[in-house]
């Protein structure tokens, strides 16, 4: 599960609120992140800024989740994040979900199928190659035979 910090329209009580009803969902692991600004989103693209203070906001979440059982198991931080914040990940006990380490620790291919989702290709050196799935889902459903042939191709040259 996964919550995003920092979004347009939301305050205090709804980002709580948010927190509260995932938690009643049980799942094994649940990131709170700080909204981080993609380049080519509709918020970069419009120079969104949120000037709100959800520090406190912050503390909550951890207090609670301590108080639910979960316990941090990874933290990051990325670029152009929203108030200055950061992700972190909780898991129940025995629940860490292995992609998030793997993703965060760059030692493992990574292939994305879904639309918009990309992939990670490590070859000899350590070096990743990537590739990324179109957002439109009509560019997706009709050139996925392309995206079949990319993800193919950095597969095969692995070992170059």
């Amino acid at each position: 599960m996964d919550l995003i910090v920092g979004l347009p329209g939301e305050n205090r009580d709804s980002i709580i609120n948010s927190i509260k009803k995932d938690n009643d969902l049980e799942p094994d692991n649940i990131t709170i992140h700080t909204l981080s600004l993609k380049k080519g989103s509709r918020l970069y693209d419009e120079n969104f800024i949120n000037d709100k203070d959800y520090w406190d906001v912050m503390e909550f979440s951890k207090k609670f989740m301590e108080e639910n059982n979960y316990f941090p198991y990874y933290l990051y931080r990325q670029k152009r994040m929203a108030l200055s914040g950061e992700n972190i990940g909780y898991a129940k006990k025995g629940h860490i979900c292995k992609y998030n380490v793997i993703s965060m620790e760059e030692i493992e291919d990574i292939l994305g199928f879904g639309i918009s989702s990309s992939s990670k290709i490590m070859d000899k050196n350590h070096n990743f190659k990537r590739t990324f799935n179109y957002k439109s889902l009509n560019d997706y459903i009709n050139r996925i035979n392309d995206i079949i042939l990319m993800k193919l191709s950095l597969i095969e040259k692995k070992d170059e």
